[in-house]
């Protein structure tokens, strides 16, 4: 059996939100396998899956790119080791300048691959340098999220610190509708806002093995209740559904009005603008969290 640490531990801890006691006896029961413990947490009901996430470990900031044309958006996440080296104007215009550049290159569509290759231009690597060099920390351009709309708009969303953004691609047959390009910005605010963050668009972009292993939690949380076992499918289904319902974009009550999901949002503005209108996808970077 692998030694189960304190650091081990510690980063249960956090990722689940259960007490040091609990994560420690769910690694010894999975033999150290941090998922498998994370399982077991959620499966006895101490987990929640909206923390499975974990908190943002490291400091850095996120640089947002728009297309003149308003077609194409790219999010870098570039890192560094400190808050305070985050907030000079030297690492600043590095995050401008680096999105910038993604934005004018063609880079692969997967977010850390897209970084690879744009650290690989000799000029983009020895600006990185220079900045390394001059305010002494390391630094890494962790990745890049690019998302492109045809015969709509893309809204976006910067948090005020810099540290969150999202952009989200919505086809409109009006983009320059004022009701449109709210609602463009409304829906990038609800990805950025939303706690868990949604995955999808449509509950049927959702991937069978993670319905499959939410299906197997939740029996086994079913199971935990002791009611009868002719019942527990029933309850099982009822939680796999709460859990797409938040990680759906359109199934999401809308953080400005939690009485109107997205769907009937989106809904209202087509109405009202006389147009049609369709989600097509979102990308949010957060500093420091996992693609």
């Amino acid at each position: 059996m692998a030694e189960i640490t304190a650091l081990m531990v510690k980063e249960l801890r956090e990722k689940s939100g259960a007490g040091m006691m609990e994560c420690k006896k769910a690694l010894e029961a999975t033999g150290g396998d941090m998922a498998k413990a994370m399982d077991t947490l959620r499966e006895k009901g101490i987990a929640s899956a909206s923390k499975k996430a974990g908190r943002a470990a490291n400091e850095g900031l996120v640089g947002l790119e728009i297309s003149a044309d308003g077609k194409r958006a790219v999010v870098v996440e570039v890192m560094c080791e400190t808050d305070f080296v985050a907030r000079t104007a030297d690492f600043q215009g590095l995050v401008a300048s680096l999105a910038k550049q993604a934005l004018a290159a063609k880079l692969s569509a997967d977010p850390a691959q897209a970084a690879s290759e744009l650290l690989a231009n000799a000029v983009v690597a020895d600006q990185v340098k220079a900045v390394i060099g001059k305010l002494g920390e390391n630094m890494s351009l962790a990745r890049i999220a690019s998302i492109s709309v045809e015969g709509g708009l893309l809204g976006s969303y910067v948090h005020a610190d810099n540290k969150l953004a999202s952009v989200v691609a919505l086809k409109a047959g009006k983009p320059g509708d004022p009701a449109v390009a709210q609602l463009g910005r409304d829906l990038a605010m609800q990805v950025a806002g939303s706690i868990p963050p949604a995955q999808v668009v449509r509950r049927d972009q959702v991937a069978p093995e993670f319905l499959a292993k939410e299906r197997e939690i939740a029996l086994a949380q079913a199971r935990e209740t002791g009611k009868p076992e002719a019942i527990l499918p029933k309850i099982a289904e009822g939680k796999v559904n709460k859990v797409l319902q938040e990680i759906t974009l359109l199934e999401q009550a809308f953080v400005k009005e939690p009485t109107l999901t997205i769907q009937a949002l989106v809904g209202q503005v087509a109405k009202q603008a006389g147009d049609k209108l369709s989600v097509e996808g979102f990308i949010r970077v957060r500093v420091g969290e996992k693609a």
